[in-house]
């Protein structure tokens, strides 16, 4: 069960992991192909953990967990 401080502190490691990623890609010339679906994520989290009229759910804890964790954000 993710409690709002647990999802504050997921995205705070996101933002890291995020920023860590741009300065890895800006190490190389590969083009950073990740950069949407990280900033996507991050911005997932910060609706979740900071939009006070959203009341969170069992259910979509679940599912943004779930998500964040593969990865994925469709």
């Amino acid at each position: 069960h993710l409690t709002r401080s647990s999802l504050i502190q997921q995205l705070c490691l996101l933002q890291r992991f995020y920023l860590n990623e741009l300065y890895t890609n800006s190490m190389n010339t590969s083009p950073d192909r990740f950069d949407t679906k990280y900033r996507d994520m991050i911005m997932e989290l910060r609706r979740s953990a900071f939009d006070t009229d959203l009341l969170l759910s069992d259910q979509s804890c679940q599912d943004l967990n779930t998500r964040v964790s593969s990865g994925n954000i469709n």
